[in-house]
């Protein structure tokens, strides 16, 4: 078995340590092996295989690649020297191509020349070529270029993987001759050209001509970009419009439209600080989908390749803070996959690594890009994590086949608060500035804790940084990076400007230290905005200090205005919704320590304060307009209603309490205000009007009468929920109910009759100010049945008052007992037997009570006719009440048949539809029948005439009566016919049967 190639990979991460060998061997005549051999560096070597059987060294060659990438791809590197490796030491030693040596240790010397050499074999070296030219670029090794250049004049057209990687690595390797070759490889591609190929490129020559500063080939580059673009957004571009450019951006998103990937990869080509502001807007909300993903992907190398770390990091975060798309088993896989996402979020980390693993000066700026959006670095942000734990002791080294810092945690700091845990400390310290920009930059505690960390151990540098930078520190947003910052600036002389920095502080220290400073200035610091910043400050301790330092202090007129013009400027412009009690105390300390000025605020200002979007400015508005002297006796009405109406109890409170406030002159001058509050949806509105009007009316007659007037108006038209029982309250009042308008008996009658409740109301306090001769006594009857009991209970008074017109009209008084409801009723009865003597009552009264629908009234009447009852009136209630349908009735009329119907045939015919009635009853009136039916047989048998009139009536019955009464029918039928055989009745008489014979039958 003989050794053909051997590559040797390391992997070294925290505790980790480990090795990879893999080893391609010739068995025979075209019979090849792949081996392998792992473990943990100078331990012994676990050994496998790839090939059980040989087979072609085609295959074996296949295979042995694809194993050293899928190790490289894992982050293992061939970052040390191999056996094969010392062999080609010496024909490296004769090459006339060796990279300079300046600066390198002897390891990355002996790897940089081992590169060179392989890439010197071209396509003979025993290691994968397009790797050692990709890997050449990484190092941006110099001596590469002119090998670079010549195997890219031997590419054939379809070797796109290799004419990639040598377009890449010249743009980090070469200079003007590599500008040359790629600028002839440009003009020579076609369009079968792939689009990355033709993207490498530019961006290889754009790199080279910014490294030879050819500012006339960056012009052309820039304009070839810029004409690719559509007319509007070039134009937009060529203006420097910034706004056109964002819009038309956003308007492409959101209509998908086509050639976005396209359109947005041009704009980062041409460059522009406009440009790049409205890409970097754009990425932030780009979808990771069809259509604008592949800008994303392509943005993301460019940036890489350039080390353009804004625009990686804002990519990066996106890859870790969006979720990935779902992909389908049918059609077409969705962009940014689960497996897209994860593989790219660990190419962030892997380049981060490499760039830190080869001392690049890239790394610095990459990894400030990638740390500065986050707002909060989970457990799962592969790269973020990387850079800020990577030398943690807890840090895991490896897990699910990946290397560890892919999976790693966020850990506590080990030992005290600012040990040093990142990733390459050495490579931090020597770009100290751009800690300074994460410390401005960042909303993220831990990267403020790495940027500390590394400035305490660059004395040097801090100790020339300016006050400006100092003032950054003190103010930045984590305690760990202020206190930095206080330690520094407090050996400095503090002024004006500084004590501002140091009351905003986060730290107390830093702000007892500013206030110090302020108490022994005498006379005050005339600085307006430190004094209204500290009004306006978060902090407690400042606002307080304020009011310390300003009692008492008899302030410049000038100061005082400054200060107040710049607090009530700031609250103006205001778009923060911080509680608005800490509003409220900002207008305190001005009422209190600038009240001349607080309390002098136009009109315009203070309109500006009560109309804003923001509830907290608006309560800032209420509370000067109340202790604004000019509106100590007069508001404007509008402003006045303004308050009062606001949707936030807190604002019409005030509202309510300038109101108060106001002299009663002033007061008695908006009745239509008071009556716009005290009919009012809001309950707070109605109760604090109640009082008012109530105090002015007491005083102001013309008030309370425009009041009065206006309520009872207001009441026959709809009203929010509440505020009818108000107006009625007020209107019952005693200011009110004096000066309450006369109204007559229509409308009266028209308000109770109503369906609105509080209409009704209005006529009851109407009702009790008439005298019941303004009424009819049939108006009296109705409201005695009103639904309203108060109502009822004022009829009754006036019934009592009206009895001697009740007597002249009786129908009214028997209209009243048959009310509908049962205490009317009551009173109905009580007042006909108190107020009526049993001269009084007549017939025609009692019948009327008898004509009563309800059972009681007509058993009343009933009861009356027998208490009263004259001889003379008995033909009348026999003739009257025998028309009555009630049972009752018809049986009470038959008590005066006897009486006053027999003999008397004209009455006999006239009572012919009573007897009818009776007898037509089913199942009811049982004596009534019998006694008609005796009657009617008695008269019957008087006469001729009479026993015609009697035979009509019981010949219709005969047919229709129910079988229990028919045989007393017939029975006087036969009567009848006995007396008068001429007399025509439908019966005929039978002789009964003899024995033996069949019964005749009538038919």
């Amino acid at each position: 078995m003989r050794l053909v190639s051997k590559t040797t990979l390391y992997f070294q991460e925290g505790n980790s340590d480990k090795v990879y060998e893999v080893e391609l061997c010739e068995l025979g005549p075209d019979q090849f092996v792949v081996n392998f051999r792992y473990g943990r560096r100078g331990s012994l070597l676990k050994e496998g295989t790839k090939t059980e059987e040989p087979v072609s060294e085609r295959k074996a060659q296949g295979i042995f690649d694809k194993l050293v990438a899928s190790k490289e791809k894992k982050g293992y590197s061939a970052d040390g020297l191999s056996s094969s490796v010392a062999v080609e030491e010496t024909t490296v030693a004769s090459s006339s191509v060796a990279p300079s040596s300046t600066g390198l240790s002897d390891e990355e010397r002996a790897r940089n020349r081992v590169l060179l050499s392989a890439l010197s074999e071209g396509e003979r070296s025993s290691r994968p070529l397009d790797r050692i030219i990709w890997r050449v670029g990484e190092l941006g090794l110099p001596q590469a270029e002119p090998m670079l250049i010549e195997l890219m004049g031997t590419c054939q057209e379809g070797q796109t993987t290799r004419i990639y990687c040598l377009l890449w690595a010249l743009g980090r390797c070469g200079g003007a001759p590599a500008m040359t070759a790629i600028e002839m490889f440009r003009e020579q591609a076609n369009s079968s050209c792939p689009a990355h190929v033709i993207g490498i490129a530019y961006e290889a020559l754009r790199m080279l001509g910014k490294r030879v500063a050819d500012d006339v080939l960056l012009a052309r580059l820039q304009s070839q970009q810029l004409a690719a673009l559509p007319p509007k957004m070039a134009s937009a571009v060529r203006t420097q419009d910034a706004d056109a450019l964002n819009v038309l951006l956003q308007d492409a998103i959101t209509e998908g439209h086509r050639g976005l990937s396209e359109t947005i990869v041009t704009l980062y080509r041409h460059g522009g600080e406009v440009v790049r502001a409205a890409l970097c807007s754009c990425l932030r909300s780009l979808p990771l989908e069809y259509g604008s993903f592949s800008a994303v992907r392509t943005l993301f190398k460019a940036a890489e390749y350039r080390g353009d770390g804004e625009i990686f990091g804002i990519v990066a975060h996106r890859f870790e803070t969006t979720k990935a798309n779902r992909s389908y088993y049918y059609g077409k896989d969705q962009a940014f996959t689960r497996w897209t996402r994860l593989y790219l979020r660990k190419r962030v980390a892997r380049s981060l690594r490499r760039l830190g693993s080869d001392s690049s000066s890239d790394f610095v700026p990459m990894a400030v890009g990638v740390l500065l959006p986050y707002e909060d670095i989970s457990n799962r942000n592969i790269a973020a994590n990387y850079l800020l734990f990577g030398q943690n002791e807890k840090h895991p080294s490896s897990g699910d086949g990946a290397s560890g810092w892919m999976q790693a945690q966020v850990h506590k700091p080990i030992g005290t608060p600012n040990a040093r845990q990142e990733a390459f400390p050495e490579l931090w310290e020597q770009r100290p500035e751009a800690l300074l920009h994460l410390i401005d930059g960042s909303t993220n505690e831990a990267v403020h804790r790495l940027s500390v960390a590394v400035l305490r151990d660059c004395p040097k540098f801090l100790a020339n940084l300016d006050i400006d930078v100092l003032k950054m520190l003190v103010s930045a947003r984590y305690v760990c990076s202020a206190e930095l910052g206080f330690e520094l600036v407090r050996v400095h002389p503090v002024d004006a400007g500084l004590a501002m920095v140091l009351c905003h502080s986060r730290l107390l220290e830093a702000r007892v230290h500013a206030h110090q400073w302020l108490r022994l200035q005498y006379p005050i610091v005339d600085d307006s905005e430190l004094w209204a910043s500290l009004i306006m400050s978060a902090y407690s301790d400042n606002r307080e200090f304020v009011r310390t330092v300003f009692r008492g202090a008899l302030l410049p007129t000038k100061l005082e205005q400054l200060i107040v013009a710049r607090v009530i400027g700031s609250i103006r412009t205001s778009d923060d919704s911080r509680d608005t009690s800490l509003f409220l105390e900002f207008v305190d300390i001005l009422l209190t320590s600038c009240k001349e000025q607080a309390s002098t605020l136009g009109e315009e200002v203070l309109r500006d304060l009560l109309t804003h979007s923001i509830v907290a400015v608006q309560e800032v508005g209420a509370q000067l307009l109340l202790h604004n002297r000019a509106f100590a006796n007069s508001v404007p009405q509008d402003l006045l209603i303004a308050l009062l109406e606001s949707e936030h109890p807190s604002i019409r409170l005030v509202g309510t309490e300038l109101l108060g406030k106001l002299p009663q002159s002033e007061l008695s001058r908006y009745p239509e205000l008071f009556v716009h509050l005290a009919l009012h949806e809001l309950e707070d509105l109605r109760l604090g009007a109640y009082e008012t009007i109530l105090r002015v009316a007491q005083h102001d007659s013309s008030f309370a009468s425009a009041i009065a007037l206006a309520l009872s108006e207001a009441l026959l038209r709809k009203l929010p929920k509440g505020a009818p029982a108000n107006a009625i309250l007020l209107l019952q009042s005693p200011e009110l109910l004096a000066v309450l308008p006369a109204a007559d008996q229509s409308h009266v009658m028209r308000l109770l009759r109503l369906k609105s409740p509080h209409a009704r109301q209005l006529g009851l306090i109407y009702l009790g100010r008439l005298e019941a001769e303004s009424f009819t006594l049939f108006d009296l009857v109705g409201l005695a049945d009103h639904e309203m009991v108060a109502v009822r209970h004022d009829a009754w008074k006036k019934c009592k008052a009206s009895v001697d017109r009740f007597r002249l009209t009786m129908p009214a008084l028997a209209r009243l007992l048959d009310a509908k409801w049962d205490d009317t009723r009551a009173f109905a009865i009580e007042f006909l037997e108190t107020g009526f003597a049993s001269d009084e009552l007549g017939p025609a009264a009692l019948i009327a009570i008898c004509d009563s629908v309800r059972p009681e009234i007509q058993q009343l009447g009933q009861k009356l006719i027998l208490e009263h009852f004259r001889d003379e009136d008995g033909q009348e209630y026999l003739a009257k009440l025998s028309e009555h349908p009630s049972t009752r009735l018809q049986n009470f009329v038959t008590n005066y048949l006897e009486r006053y119907a027999a003999d008397d045939l004209q009455k006999l015919s006239d009572l012919k539809h009573y007897f009818l009635s009776v007898l037509s009853r089913v199942n009811a009136g049982g004596v009534a029948k019998r006694r008609c039916l005796r009657f009617l047989e008695q008269e019957g048998l008087k006469s001729p005439a009479a026993a015609v009139v009697v035979g009509e009536i019981l010949s219709r019955q005969s047919v229709t009566i129910a079988i229990c009464n028919k045989a007393s029918i017939i029975s006087a039928m036969v009567a009848l016919h006995a007396k008068y055989p001429d007399l025509e009745l439908p019966i005929e008489t039978v002789a009964p049967p003899t024995r033996g014979q069949e019964p005749a039958h009538a038919v």
